[in-house]
């Protein structure tokens, strides 16, 4: 039997009602906001066919959608949009303030993902790098070079890794250094799940999550200034500011200050324009972000020593 959301995805394929302004299926990520339409009123116009398509759900699927709380998930994108309004406002205090209020009470219940054992892989740009150290995040001497990033707010330096060598390529370059790594034996990091779980075929609980916490993790996957006749993104020359950095990097700030056992968050590239949210192996296209505690260089060296470092190679 599929899953909740295998049955929403096949319910919005092909049918106007629940396209998006970019012509695409609203489930579909990364959510891409076309040139000349603003971020909110891509948004608002996301959330409102969402709490549709899952009304229409309800109703074909009574049994299944029982348990869904629409007016929850209502209040969250009501948050959402107006934390952004308040952000554009400078009230930027205020605007952490609104979004917290709301995702304290689905905190507990976002996707988690237990990161035990496994291999993944680390990329730069440069090529020919010989030292492993030098395949680390920023260390705390360094950290006025961290910029922000999606979930890595400037001067808060975070380990970026990819489940495949493919996905490291879409996110820093075809060609460079990267060195593989694995959480040592008996190290557990716990993260929030944005991706599609391995229960998403067959209506588990964290399924059950995703479909919760929708206009939180679809939030996190904007990509702005889609050129829809290229087929590409566009970025103009000289961006200062990203929108669509806010909601992930506040939901950071939320875990950091929370601090229940959460490690980081488990997400999709936004590169990949033709994303499989279901692919494997080379196919994978989820990256991890690591959260790193550069308040001393001891906590520093605690994070890198939890990874076995393999040795720096060409790609």
């Amino acid at each position: 039997m599929d899953g909740l959301y295998c049955l929403m995805i096949k319910e919005a394929q092909g049918c106007q009602e629940f396209k998006s302004l970019n012509g695409r299926d609203i489930l579909d990520f990364p959510l891409h906001v076309p040139m000349g339409i603003d971020v909110l009123d891509f948004l608002d116009d996301t959330f409102r066919k969402y709490y549709l398509l899952l009304a229409h759900m309800q109703k074909l699927h009574a049994s299944q959608f029982v348990n869904i709380d629409v007016d929850g998930i209502k209040k969250i994108g009501t948050a959402i949009l107006n934390a952004l309004k308040l952000f554009r406002k400078g009230q930027i205090a205020d605007a952490y303030i609104c979004f917290e209020q709301h995702v304290v009470e689905i905190y507990d219940n976002l996707p988690k993902w237990e990161m035990k054992g496994g291999e993944y892989y680390r990329m730069r740009k440069d090529r020919n790098i010989k030292r492993v150290s030098q395949m680390y995040p920023l260390p705390p001497e360094l950290r006025y070079l961290s910029g922000g990033m999606r979930f890595s707010i400037p001067g808060y330096s975070c380990l970026y890794i990819g489940l495949s060598k493919s996905v490291c390529k879409i996110e820093i370059s075809e060609t460079g250094s990267m060195v593989n790594i694995k959480p040592k034996e008996n190290v557990e990091l716990n993260l929030i799940d944005l991706t599609f779980s391995d229960d998403m075929q067959n209506g588990g609980n964290e399924e059950l999550k995703f479909v919760q916490s929708w206009p939180l993790i679809a939030s996190c996957y904007i990509e702005q200034f889609y050129c829809l006749r290229g087929e590409r993104v566009c970025s103009p020359d000289g961006i200062k500011f990203n929108e669509k950095y806010v909601i992930p990097q506040f939901l950071t700030t939320f875990i950091r200050k929370e601090k229940k056992n959460i490690n980081g968050i488990k997400y999709y590239t936004v590169k990949d324009k033709d994303l499989d949210p279901f692919g494997t192996g080379e196919k994978n296209m989820r990256n991890i972000v690591i959260y790193v505690d550069s308040s001393s260089d001891q906590s520093y060296d605690d994070m890198i020593r939890k990874f076995e470092w393999g040795e720096p190679y060409n790609v």
